[in-house]
């Protein structure tokens, strides 16, 4: 297996691709292309959870796919206090971590697979993308705008198009969840509050500027097959 971490943005060490490209093998693949799964972790938009990274990866590697773990930008770093969140304080937003900067990490990646899949026997074809929680909305909003001037503007829109969804307990409504979030305690709303600092670069959205990151409003013909799940 080929495990590397490639940094996809010059400016910002913490966003890299994780390969696990499983070894060609004469008695498993006989070098036949294999499909590939983009993995995006959870963390509110704040951090990347090893959690939903490595091991999603390596489960999927177990099944026969080249599997990739994406830590796109989000409002921390790797050093940082997580638990600053639930104090309440006000932070100041960073810049890096404003839409649409975690979708085109999604598009960077993909391309990053595309002109490497000869050398990692990848089937372009078959790339699906798979995410948690904040992750999931982030592969939910890609998938409503892979195809729109926002990735096909700055990316090759030959390369950017996943072959199917997977959301994990995704976050697909904002204006739902604003209201959902009037029931819950004050750890659960810092935690939205300085989620929609990193993506939004306020704290409170307009319910316009929700409306436009809820995916599950903009889905159209063109969107790809998606499979959504969530537990209780």
């Amino acid at each position: 297996m080929l495990v590397e971490k490639i940094q996809l943005d010059d400016n910002n060490p913490n966003v890299t691709l994780t390969t696990y490209v499983l070894d060609d093998s004469v008695e498993l693949s006989a070098g036949k292309k294999r499909p590939a799964i983009l993995i995006c972790p959870g963390g509110a938009y704040l951090n990347c959870f090893d959690r939903e990274g490595e091991p999603v990866a390596l489960r999927f590697a177990a099944m026969g796919y080249h599997a990739f773990v994406l830590r796109y930008n989000v409002f921390m770093t790797e050093s940082d206090d997580f638990s600053v969140v639930f104090e309440g304080k006000h932070l100041e937003k960073c810049d890096h971590s404003i839409y649409p900067a975690a979708i085109r990490d999604i598009a960077k990646a993909f391309v990053t697979i595309h002109d490497h899949a000869v050398e990692w026997l990848v089937d372009t074809d078959k790339i699906a993308i798979c995410g948690f929680s904040a992750g999931g909305h982030n592969v939910l909003n890609y998938a409503v705008n892979y195809d729109k001037a926002v990735i096909t503007d700055v990316f090759d829109s030959e390369k950017v198009k996943p072959a199917i969804v997977v959301a994990s307990y995704p976050l697909s409504d904002y204006v739902y969840m604003k209201e959902f979030l009037k029931t819950q305690d004050d750890m659960a709303k810092n935690l939205f509050r300085i989620g929609n600092l990193s993506l939004f670069g306020k704290e409170e959205p307009t319910e316009e500027e929700f409306a436009k990151l809820s995916p599950n409003r903009l889905v159209t013909q063109t969107t790809p097959p998606t499979f959504l799940w969530a537990t209780a």
